[in-house]
């Protein structure tokens, strides 16, 4: 997709649609725009507007109606992806929201903060479901695993949690990083987190022993994002010197 000479802030995808944020260099993160594109055609469905800041972080509910966005401005709005019909405006966070995902299953809203938390709602009612505690920084990263059970957050503090989703509760924080983890993932099997961090390295977790089991370092730049392929078997990743390494496990 070509045509923006910006910034891309945010994406998520979903086979029938792809949703992104982004501003143009230079400009105040109020500018910011969300677009929606139709991934059969590639045309432009719509615009929305509504956030007062920029749109830090996006997500896709799994049956691909649901569009929930999170903003500088520490809301979280959820919108119909087919018609653009803003339907909640959450509020709750004391900072900026950073990170966005949602459970398997279409029920579980988890948010990141810049306010060090980790809030749990409801999907479709917007209320709230708990709150998950213990980062010594913003929580710039979250990701849930495919049975639901599990999360894994990282922090600017450099720092893996991984919390046991039905309970609420902090099973253990992972240890390893020198700088903030600015992307995490669980395999498809639900046996490894990935994390990617400013430290230049990305690390893969055992989450049964809850032990390092490899860094990988081929990044002179800042790790933004990581990604993992349906099987599990092929991990990308992506850094601040506009570097994308794909890396194969055998």
């Amino acid at each position: 997709m070509m045509g923006i000479v910006a910034e891309v802030l945010n994406l998520d995808y979903k086979p029938v649609s792809v949703a992104f944020c982004w501003c143009k260099k230079g400009h105040h993160p109020q500018n910011v725009q969300r677009q929606i594109w139709n991934m059969s055609s590639w045309e432009l469905e719509r615009s929305l507007t509504g956030h007062a800041l920029a749109v830090s972080a996006l997500a896709i509910a799994p049956d691909g109606k649901t569009l929930v966005s999170g903003s500088w401005d520490k809301t979280i709005k959820i919108w119909h992806l087919t018609t653009g019909e803003l339907q909640e405006t959450i509020a709750g966070h004391a900072a900026l929201v950073s990170a966005l995902t949602i459970s398997p299953d279409g029920r579980v809203l988890a948010s990141g903060s810049q306010d060090k938390t980790i809030r749990l709602w409801h999907l479709q009612t917007a209320q709230p479901l708990g709150i998950l505690r213990g980062h010594g920084l913003s929580v710039l990263s979250i990701a849930i695993s495919t049975d639901g059970q599990t999360l894994a957050s990282g922090s600017g503090d450099g720092t893996i949690g991984i919390w046991n989703l039905s309970k609420g509760e902090r099973i253990t924080t992972l240890r390893g990083h020198t700088d903030g983890v600015w992307s995490v993932k669980i395999s498809p099997d639900g046996r490894t987190a990935i994390s990617g961090s400013w430290d230049r390295s990305i690390k893969l977790w055992d989450l049964s022993t809850m032990r390092l089991k490899r860094t990988l370092e081929a990044h002179s730049g800042y790790i933004n994002s990581v990604a993992l392929s349906g099987d599990g078997l092929i991990l990308v990743s992506g850094d601040w010197n506009s570097k994308i390494n794909i890396w194969r496990r055998k």
